[in-house]
């Protein structure tokens, strides 16, 4: 995770200059409003265009993006194997972008810091709570699954357990992770919605 870290902060660039978190979420809503403007009944700004446009790597921008998701400050139309395909401002992100500026903007500072001033290992441990009530769904769900055969009812269970002991170290394997999250999405696609938020924010987290 460290080493993926790393790169993200190699590749933070725009236009060869080096933007701070901040800066780079900025562009993005920048990006966003711009084409909201143009067109505001389109679908929002495809990937290929805004990596394009940002001149950083996939995932940093992903990680950006999905930050910004979660201050609700954009909309992501997610499809498989990509976190998300198309994107738009949402108002909130609008009255952000128009009302803020940089040594305001509130996507610059971590996501953690945000909680009623709880620690990074406060969060975690709410993070972890949260994690194992959502697997244990995400179990009885599979088991209560209707036409699984025993074999594939196993190995659902055995991605999961797999899954859920990665994110609960304290430096999670982001290759690990991602690989066993595309095999679940691909093959127990049940267990997506009560996993998803709570995976999300262990990521966001082991990245700050």
């Amino acid at each position: 995770m460290r080493t993926y870290l790393r790169q993200q902060e190699m590749d933070q660039s725009f236009e060869g200059n080096a933007l701070t978190d901040a800066g780079i979420q900025k562009r993005i809503l920048e990006i966003l409003l711009e084409t909201q403007e143009r067109n505001p009944s389109g679908f929002g700004v495809h990937r290929s265009v805004m990596r394009r446009e940002l001149n950083i790597s996939e995932q940093s921008m992903d990680y950006h993006m999905a930050y910004l998701a979660q201050r609700r400050l954009v909309r992501l139309t997610e499809v498989p194997n990509f976190l998300w395909l198309w994107a738009k401002i949402t108002a909130f992100g609008i009255d952000t972008l128009q009302n803020k500026v940089e040594q305001q903007w509130p996507s610059a500072q971590p996501i953690v810091k945000e909680s009623h001033g709880e620690d990074k290992e406060d969060v975690k441990a709410g993070l972890i709570r949260r994690l194992a009530d959502a697997f244990q769904r995400a179990h009885d769900l599979t088991k209560a699954k209707g036409g699984l055969s025993e074999k594939k009812e196993n190995k659902v269970l055995e991605k999961l357990n797999l899954l859920e002991e990665e994110l609960s170290k304290k430096e999670p394997d982001a290759g690990e992770i991602q690989e066993t999250w595309q095999w679940l999405k691909k093959n127990a696609d049940w267990v997506e919605p009560a996993l998803r938020q709570v995976v999300l924010e262990i990521v966001i987290l082991a990245l700050e």
